[in-house]
């Protein structure tokens, strides 16, 4: 803080109106920064804003997200005290006049605002778009096959093609009897 010092002169002769000091304090404060999220990372430890529809309502892409799991990333390793929060918005108007904020997101809402605070202060960040991205759950429909069988050995005398009714090259797959 910066104590500033001001005084009030009077045109009139010396002495006639006498001066009068009066301080106010200004304060520098730095804009709060805002960190990015990943959009998807391999480490589990990470949270990313890439997910799979597993909510088992509907395998709709539409995913009910809890926006404070994001408030350490944004913040960064510097914002830490309690005087940095992390408000969300549903639109850019919303974030940069601090309306509405809110706690969760629809993941079919395609973008959300996120900005980082200081309630000691007005400084904020630049508002900062955060897109999700939701993934539908494979869903295999496979078809009935029949496989020839030598009926001593065991052995196939014939080969049986399954499919799952995917995209091919796009899935993993694990057969288990």
């Amino acid at each position: 803080p910066k104590t500033i010092h001001i005084f009030g002169l009077s045109p009139f002769p010396s002495g006639e109106c006498p001066y009068i000091d009066n301080t106010f304090t200004i304060t520098l404060s730095p804009l709060p920064t805002i960190n990015s999220i990943p959009l998807y990372d391999s480490n589990s430890s990470v949270i990313d804003r890439t997910y799979c529809d597993t909510d088992g309502i509907k395998n709709d892409g539409i995913l009910n997200i809890p926006l404070t799991q994001y408030d350490s990333t944004l913040k960064g390793t510097t914002q830490t005290g309690n005087e940095f929060y992390v408000t969300y918005h549903n639109s850019l108007n919303e974030a940069l006049n601090n309306l509405n904020p809110i706690t969760e997101s629809l993941s079919n809402n395609p973008s959300i605002y996120a900005v980082v605070r200081n309630q000691n202060f007005t400084c904020t960040s630049p508002p900062l778009k955060i897109e999700f991205v939701v993934n539908l759950l494979p869903e295999p429909n496979p078809q009935d096959a029949y496989l020839c069988v030598n009926n001593i050995t065991g052995d196939a005398i014939s080969a049986a093609v399954l499919t799952s009714g995917l995209l091919t090259g796009s899935y993993f797959f694990e057969w288990k009897d």
